[in-house]
């Protein structure tokens, strides 16, 4: 990836500085409007901390309300990345605030290290006291997002704190990256006859047990760059090179299609090729060999595989928008039956969104037309995805297919939040649009 300037021009993004300040006020005013508004301060549960994650299409609240890692610390880095962007609005710093002390106080287990997958309400563990390694990398982001956005040492320090624990517990020293599913005590949860829960075959995220997989490490080379930017501290920074290493050089097929499950060994399942990770991986590793410095040639050439194929294979070229997941060549007939998940769920279109102009931003000598796609990206998430009469963001693309005809089979897919579904993709993604739109740094003030 070529170094982007210091403010972006016309030449660079191939758009008149009209189009671009348009385009900007469009993103910000979704970023306020549909993200951060709708979600604070209705969020913040006052009486027993944290974040309450269910609410229905309009916004009512919902039950369970069960506290979920990856919730808690997602809404904690949006808050604090929203604060840095806004510093003067104290809506968002109290939400910073209440997120990170809800991670230090109640989610981290005091007495054996890490942080508990789910609590209760009122923080008692759940899941049989299990952890996960995809909660954790979001866990220390997020307090590295309030270090920075705050100044408080203490959010660095129980960021490394949360590495430290992974180091010891979850890291495969023999072949590299982590085991995600873990007991609280830190024994990795390898195969089913060990699993506490029901059905034994799946963890708490829904991945087979025993298997490695790229949505964790994905996950680390974004959490592990944070970290290593903040820290300077060189263990963090040979993690960061070892873990880039494997989801660039191990997990991306020769056309760009990116493997979903490995054995420890890092050998691939089959199994379908889950679009989403594809483009969100390409931006995440570009990031983190700037980070890095050095060749980035290696890196270079894959993120433009993975774009490449997300754009040729999961892109709708009807209705716009990207598929859920499908074959390593798309959309396929077998045996009179196509083979492809046609949802086009929020979280796959904010970063493709992100990462399209990240890479008309950042790439010199395009391949692909990322900024036509990301014009005709911005458009369908404006028609089919933000709610303009209750804001926010629904959970798919409604667009007369997929998740729009099951509606009624699934009440949670109507929700606009649910444990899984808070707003740090659309959040994140705005916030990085307006910024790459108006030529500002990461961490720079709108």
């Amino acid at each position: 990836m070529t170094t982007a300037p210091d403010r972006i021009g016309g030449s660079v993004v191939g758009m008149d500085g009209h189009e671009r300040a348009v385009l900007a006020a469009e993103c910000e005013a979704a970023l306020r409007r549909d993200v951060l508004a709708v979600w604070f301060p209705r969020c913040l549960d006052s009486e027993h901390g944290g974040f309450f994650s269910e609410f229905d299409h309009a916004w009512r609240r919902c039950q369970p309300d069960h506290k979920l890692l990856e919730f808690q610390a997602r809404q904690t880095w949006l808050a604090a990345r929203a604060m840095r962007a806004y510093p003067g609005e104290p809506t968002l710093r109290t939400a910073a605030l209440h997120g990170f002390r809800y991670l230090r106080d109640v989610m981290w287990d005091a007495a054996q290290g890490g942080w508990f997958h789910r609590c209760t309400r009122e923080g008692a563990p759940l899941e049989a006291e299990t952890k996960h390694a995809h909660g954790i990398a979001y866990a220390i982001q997020a307090c590295v997002a309030v270090h920075e956005a705050t100044g408080d040492a203490g959010a660095l320090e129980l960021a490394g704190r949360g590495f430290e624990w992974l180091e010891q517990h979850a890291h495969d020293h023999t072949y590299g990256g982590y085991h995600g599913y873990l007991t609280r005590g830190g024994m990795p949860i390898t195969d089913t006859g060990r699993n506490p829960l029901e059905p034994a075959e799946w963890d708490t995220i829904g991945t087979p047990v025993g298997v490695k997989d790229v949505n964790v490490h994905s996950d680390f080379v974004d959490a592990l760059t944070d970290l290593y930017r903040a820290s300077g501290d060189t263990r963090h920074r040979a993690r960061l090179e070892e873990v880039v290493a494997i989801v660039r050089d191990r997990t991306v097929a020769g056309n760009g299609a990116m493997h979903m499950y490995f054995a420890a060994d890092w050998k691939p399942f089959p199994d379908l090729v889950r679009y989403g990770h594809e483009i969100q991986s390409a931006r995440r590793l570009a990031r983190a060999q700037e980070l890095l410095g050095g060749s980035a040639e290696p890196t270079r050439r894959v993120v433009l595989l993975l774009v490449r194929h997300a754009t040729e294979r999961a892109w709708d070229p009807t209705a716009g928008g990207f598929r859920y997941a499908g074959s390593a060549f798309g959309p396929v007939g077998i045996e009179g039956r196509l083979v492809v998940v046609p949802d086009k769920v929020w979280w796959v279109q904010a970063e493709a969104l992100h990462t399209l102009l990240f890479m008309a931003v950042h790439e010199a000598e395009p391949a692909v037309d990322y900024l036509g796609y990301f014009r005709r990206q911005w458009r369908y998430i404006q028609g089919h995805l933000i709610d303009r009469v209750r804001h926010g963001w629904n959970h798919a693309g409604c667009d007369g297919r997929g998740w729009c005809l099951r509606i009624g089979r699934r009440a949670s897919a109507s929700r606009k939040g649910h444990l899984w579904k808070d707003g740090s993709h659309e959040g994140l993604a705005l916030l990085g649009c307006v910024r790459l739109l108006r030529g500002l740094s990461e961490g720079a003030p709108l």
